[in-house]
């Protein structure tokens, strides 16, 4: 699910707070943060089971289903963005919109 994400002010707070921090104190944080990415994993895990729990077994064949759709369409979504930007990059420079031509 989308979640709201830090502004530029909230990482330049992390980042003094952080500085105000011993070496075994910012070592403390990262094991932190990995074990919060851990639970957010198990959390989603936990939702997707009790939704599937409640689910007949036809349904279960039909989220199945509906599953590999979305999957074949972030594979298809994928393939072009990538055939897109391959196609940016074949474009003569003088094709170039003035930003790509200072990426490059």
């Amino acid at each position: 699910m989308p979640e709201e994400t830090l502004s530029d002010s909230d990482w330049r707070v992390l980042r003094l707070f952080l500085m105000q921090m011993n070496d075994g104190e910012v070592d403390g944080a990262y094991g932190q943060l990995h074990r919060e990415l851990a639970c957010r994993e198990e959390r989603q895990a936990n939702i997707l089971r009790l939704l599937f729990s409640t689910m007949a077994a036809a349904d279960l064949e039909r989220a199945e289903q509906e599953i590999r759709c979305e999957e074949a369409a972030r594979v298809e979504e994928r393939r072009i963005a990538a055939a897109t930007a391959g196609d940016q990059d074949e474009r003569p420079a003088g094709n170039r919109s003035p930003a790509a031509k200072r990426k490059r």
